[in-house]
Formats: structure tokens, sequence, C-alpha cells
């Protein structure tokens, strides 16, 4: 990061709490498995909540998605800073695989679910960082991209990291 994006993270920059952020991801997710009464359909709930705040975001931060993100494979620099804006940490690993149209994020200290494991019944089905996967989908929509954001791994699930596939359709 240059001393512009330094300065602009450190003094500029609206902060958020993750703290507080777990917590209302935590109780979110535990209202939708509730609701739903299964974790496949809670997280299909929970990709849904994203992609209404990524449409909320885009709406904010059109004109900066815009300059960065005209090629498909210019969300790995974009969506990363993203990530670093408003965790404060970058991906630990981006990888762009165009034989496959798509671009893996992987985070091994994941900041939405850090901390976190899910009861060992629904362990293999949760993925509480998807919301992540669902902002990324609508703003790839809104963008002008046929493309979906999945996370195929989360730490609260047992894995290793947090990892987020987004892929280009057809």
């Amino acid at each position: 990061m240059g001393l512009k994006g330094w300065i602009a993270w450190h003094a500029v920059a609206k902060k958020i709490d993750l703290d507080a952020l777990l917590s209302t991801t935590l109780a979110t997710y535990e209202m939708l498995l509730e609701k739903e009464g299964d974790a496949e359909k809670a997280t299909r709930a929970f990709w849904n909540i994203g992609r209404k705040a990524g449409a909320r975001m885009l709406a904010k931060y059109a004109e900066h998605v815009g300059k960065h993100a005209v090629e498909f494979y210019e969300f790995a620099k974009t969506y990363n800073f993203a990530y670093y804006f408003y965790t404060g940490k970058t991906y630990d690993k981006i990888t762009i695989i165009p034989e496959e149209k798509k671009i893996v994020y992987e985070d091994y200290n994941c900041p939405l679910c850090r901390g976190v494991l899910a009861p060992k019944e629904i362990r293999d089905k949760v993925r509480i960082c998807i919301t992540v996967d669902g902002i990324y989908t609508e703003v790839c929509k809104l963008r002008g991209f046929n493309a979906e954001s999945w996370e195929t791994k989360c730490r609260a699930a047992g894995d290793e990291c947090c990892r987020h596939e987004l892929r280009l359709i057809d």
C-alpha cells in the first residue's frame, strides 16, 4: 500500500467494529438457522443478504469499482482492496485460474469468523462468511459480469481457511 492508501486507511476511512460485526453475523446466521431449520438453506439465505448488501455497497462505491474492475480478473485486486478496507487485512492468497474462469481468495485468519466453530452436526454445511460471496456476486452482476461467488471452505466449519471462489459463468 502506498502512502496515500495508508493515510486514507488510517485517517479517512470509516471503520467497523469487527467484534460487533461478528456478533451480528453470528446472531443473523443463528436466526436464519432457526427459521430455515437447515444449515444449507440458512447459508443460501445469508448469501442473499450479502447480495442485498452488495447492491447497496456498489451504489456507494460505483465510481471506484468501475475504475478498478473493468475486466473480470481485475476483481482479484479490487475485492482484495475492499476486503482490506472493511476488515483491516488482505487475503492471504489469491489465485487466478483462467482455464476455470475463476478467482480464488483464501484467508487463513478470517476476521469474520475468528474463534467460531460450528456444532459438529452442521459443521460441513456452515459457511459463516457467505455474505462476502453474496456481495461479490451482486457487484459483479451489477457491473455487467455473469459471475457467482461461493464460499467453499470456512474456518467455522473446521477448514484450514475461508475460501471464496468467484467464477465467471458463460
